[in-house]
């Protein structure tokens, strides 16, 4: 019996080639370049603030998720398996609580993370993307006397606005520019399909 492991891999593999057989050179990719080739996310809220001090954690979900795909980065339901470069999952996570005194205090982090393969393309042509799991980050803290709504939101605002407006930039660079263009068609993958895929009936 094949391993299950053998079916995701032949996934990846149909799309991916060592740099070996290309015939022409690779073409480098960088960590902060290879944000230009996100086509797909989801988000994710962690909320570990305690003491009613955040409420409005759906509100910032609609809000990043209306601004990615302002920038044509499409926002999928489901949790993506992050099986290429072109998907990514946004993390807006916030720690906090009430302090003795009545006011809330808590810190923002807002991360983008995705699995970085190296190398993508055909036999004609590679790109080697110099890609880190992490491909954004953005850290705030604040301190309010009733709750940290209105400052969560526009941090969170801010890092989505400023992540979603990387995306735009570095889609202009032209080996980001080649490589989307090759893989135009690629549909986003979900933990749900992967898991449909790799589950054989009876075994």
């Amino acid at each position: 019996m094949l391993n299950k492991i053998v079916l995701v891999i032949g996934i990846i593999l149909l799309f991916n080639c060592s740099s070996l057989a290309a015939e022409e050179s690779s073409k480098l990719i960088g960590p902060i370049e290879s944000r230009g080739l996100i086509r797909f996310v989801d988000i994710v809220i962690d909320d570990q603030v305690v003491s009613g001090c955040w409420t409005n954690g759906q509100q910032i979900k609609q809000k990043a998720r209306l601004t990615l795909e302002q920038s044509g980065v499409a926002v999928s339901i489901e949790p993506l398996a992050l099986v290429s470069p072109f998907e990514a999952r946004l993390f807006i996570r916030a720690m906090g609580g009430r302090t003795e005194s009545g006011l809330c205090s808590g810190a923002l982090m807002v991360d983008v993370v995705g699995e970085g393969f190296v190398n993508w393309g055909s036999k004609v042509r590679s790109y080697d993307i110099a890609s880190q799991r992490r491909l954004y980050n953005r850290c705030s803290a604040m301190v309010g006397p009733d709750n940290l709504n209105t400052m969560i939101l526009r941090s969170a605002d801010t890092a989505v606005t400023e992540f979603s407006a990387d995306v735009i930039k570095y889609r202009r660079s032209k080996a980001v520019k080649e490589l989307l263009s090759m893989f135009e068609q690629w549909e986003p993958m979900t933990k749900k399909k992967l898991m449909e895929m790799s589950v054989r009936p009876g075994k």
